[in-house]
């Protein structure tokens, strides 16, 4: 066991004092039973891990809720991140079966949907060489809403910059995986890439890069801002769908920010229904923790209980201003109303629903061949 990892679950182990509140809020926990998270540590240090605490670390979405119903400061996410890095170590788990999803390689389901769909021929311009500012849509945003993206940049050159954009993913599911070293070298490379291109500012749209670039950027002398803060201060509005009648779906990774402050400014026009978790206490929509590999049913059920808090609110749509959670409600039924913040703020409504068809094409006959063989045959992407 590296000794971080040894680090990482002492502390959880030291800190936990077993009270179970975080168990009351997460229904994942609820499944051990009696073990907390300072048993899961003490179970990875001491070992044999139980089956279930094998698979309770395997499916967990590593959204953060349970730490903030801690009081003694114990995150179960570092846990988890480090217990998947030594299953990996140990053999336990196999990263070959994430293959599709390494994004430090050349050939990833986000390179080859852009591909095969021909997506960054949309924004071929904006991929400069150098510029002062740099736009970061973030994976899900740049092939699903490439519409959006050229808009947000037009948007951000309105100010007189020099705008450039970065399709390049943050790193996020490397972490998320288990894969940390890997993460730490796609990492220094796409910091290497961005200090050589100049920027001086990185603009983002998706809360996983905003908070991914804050914390790996933190010795850099570059702004990272999320373009929702920005387009708030200029008194953007997002246009009026519906009754006017919305509630918000915040991400998991902004429980801690003003990102979904920022969005509620852009919303004002709005009559915004809560649902019962929402800031610090959202819910996971799904798509957290890369579970989506090992257990595609469980993401669709914790897709389906945060629809049924939508309904409860019985608003005209549900908005997000994380792409990829935008995609795993939608998927869902029930899931027709919702809505990528941007989509209203620039006046471009998405089909959701073609999405989920053009993902499934493009596994599908000689694309399906192809796409699968380059995937399989990948190598480390040089930046």
């Amino acid at each position: 066991m590296k000794p971080k990892t040894h680090e990482i679950l002492e502390r959880a182990a030291g800190r936990c004092t077993e009270e179970g509140e975080c168990a009351e809020v997460c229904s994942h926990l609820k499944t051990l039973g009696d073990v907390c998270p300072g048993g899961i540590a003490r179970a990875l240090l001491n070992g044999p891990v139980e089956d279930r605490v094998r698979d309770f670390i395997l499916k967990c979405s590593v959204c953060g809720l349970c730490s903030e119903s801690c009081d003694h400061d114990v995150d179960l996410r570092n846990v988890v991140r480090a217990a998947r890095e030594q299953f990996i170590e140990d053999g336990t788990m196999d990263p070959e079966e994430y293959r599709y999803l390494w994004i430090d390689h050349d050939w990833n389901v986000i390179t080859a949907f852009r591909d095969t769909y021909q997506i960054n021929e949309q924004y071929e311009d904006l991929l400069k060489e150098s510029c002062e500012v740099l736009f970061f849509p973030g994976c899900a945003l740049a092939n699903e809403g490439p519409e959006l993206v050229r808009y947000a940049a037009d948007w951000l050159a309105g100010a007189g910059h020099e705008v450039g954009l970065s399709p390049l993913c943050c790193g996020a599911p490397l972490v998320e995986m288990g894969l940390t070293g890997r993460a730490q070298r796609y990492t220094e490379k796409l910091w290497k890439r961005i200090r050589e291109i100049g920027a001086r500012r990185i603009v983002t749209a998706c809360p996983n890069c905003q908070v991914r670039l804050e914390h790996t950027g933190a010795g850099e002398e570059i702004e990272v801002v999320s373009l929702f803060e920005l387009l708030a201060e200029a008194g953007a509005k997002a246009r009026v769908i519906g009754n006017g009648r919305i509630t918000v779906h915040d991400s998991c990774p902004s429980r801690q920010g003003d990102l979904g402050q920022h969005v509620r400014a852009l919303l004002g026009d709005y009559e915004i229904v809560e649902m019962k978790h929402h800031g610090k206490r959202t819910l996971c929509c799904g798509s957290g923790g890369v579970v989506s590999q090992i257990d595609p049913e469980i993401c669709g059920e914790r897709a389906r209980v945060r629809l049924e808090e939508v309904e409860e609110t019985q608003a005209d749509a549900c908005i997000t201003y994380c792409m990829a959670c935008s995609h795993r409600l939608a998927g869902e039924p029930g899931g027709e109303n919702i809505r990528y913040v941007l989509e209203l703020v620039f006046d471009q409504l998405l089909d959701h629903g073609r999405y989920y068809e053009m993902i499934e094409a493009m596994w599908e006959g000689e694309w399906g061949e192809y796409n699968r063989d380059r995937v399989e045959n990948s190598k480390e992407l040089e930046l």
